[in-house]
């Protein structure tokens, strides 16, 4: 596979390290936590409103 088609998402592994060393500010391992496993954008992420959110 060529670098340009190669996957930009973090393994499994990477999320962990990140989470570890985010541990100490609860919020922005939230906010990491969030962007990892929603796929979401940081400005996509902080622009969200309650009411974006579906609670089905």
């Amino acid at each position: 596979m060529s670098p340009e088609w190669a996957s930009r998402a973090l393994d499994d592994l990477q999320v962990r390290r990140m989470l570890v060393l985010t541990s100490f500010h609860p919020s922005g391992q939230r906010a990491l936590a969030g962007l990892a496993f929603t796929g979401l954008r940081f400005g996509e992420l902080v622009g969200l409103r309650w009411e974006d959110l579906d609670g089905r």
